[in-house]
């Protein structure tokens, strides 16, 4: 990641979307289901555990902190997945 904030353009911004190992597949067929997207299923289903930890632990918030940038966090896709922005701070 730290590499990667070399290469943003003035007033860029680095989008995150992880899993966030909420949920259950009931609610994620209610919202998801489709013939045509059978791979949200295999998504929740290899992610599903290293995905709690990850929002659980704030890794990106953490960064952000240490590194003075700008950090903000979406749940999004019905709390299935989180949103992480990470941007410098204007001075």
């Amino acid at each position: 990641l730290k590499d990667s904030m070399n290469l943003l353009k003035e007033n860029g911004k680095i989008l995150i979307l992880t899993p966030t190992g909420r949920g259950n597949i009931l609610k994620l067929t209610k919202y998801f289901s489709s013939s045509k997207n059978s791979s949200i299923y295999i998504w929740y289903r290899a992610t599903k555990n290293r995905a709690r930890l990850w929002t659980d632990e704030n890794y990106l918030a953490e960064y952000a902190l240490k590194n003075n940038l700008k950090y903000k966090r979406e749940f999004v896709m019905n709390d299935f997945a989180q949103l992480e922005i990470i941007k410098e701070k204007k001075i």
